[in-house]
């Protein structure tokens, strides 16, 4: 039964979880987000605190976060102080490649698509097979 109070977005997002007064970190992956909660992944075997700040830095956001659910490294957070308009806006899901380029474009132009697909990633903050691009060449 789906138990949240408002949809959630889907993302591929780095952030951050940030404890003990921001003196410890856990890089985390965030999978969905919305207004009031966010589905985060981690790696690694580190111990997850209830409470914490989420820091998503593609996205200029740090809220008050804490752990609703959790399924191995996956974590259903809820952010405590209340819905952030803001954030209902921010999720989006970035999908697909280069697989549907035109078949004639020069491979200079391939590889330049490429490392430009790479850049948009890092500054987005998700792995470059969720950049979608599209190459239209009038001739």
């Amino acid at each position: 039964m789906e138990q949240r109070q408002k949809p959630r977005k889907r993302t591929l997002m780095k952030g951050r979880i940030l404890f003990a007064n921001r003196t410890h970190t856990i890089d985390c992956t965030v999978r969905n987000l919305s207004e009031t909660g966010a589905q985060v992944v981690v790696s690694g075997s580190a111990p997850m605190p209830f409470s914490f700040e989420l820091e998503i830095p593609a996205a200029a956001v740090c809220v008050a976060a804490r752990v609703a659910w959790s399924r191995d490294n996956t974590y259903g957070l809820s952010f405590p102080n209340g819905p952030h308009p803001q954030l209902g806006s921010i999720g989006y899901t970035l999908t697909a490649s280069l697989e549907h380029m035109p078949a004639d474009l020069k491979p200079g132009t391939q590889d330049l698509l490429e490392r430009v697909r790479h850049e948009i990633a890092e500054i987005e903050g998700v792995a470059p097979e969720f950049v979608r691009m599209r190459v239209e060449v009038e001739r």
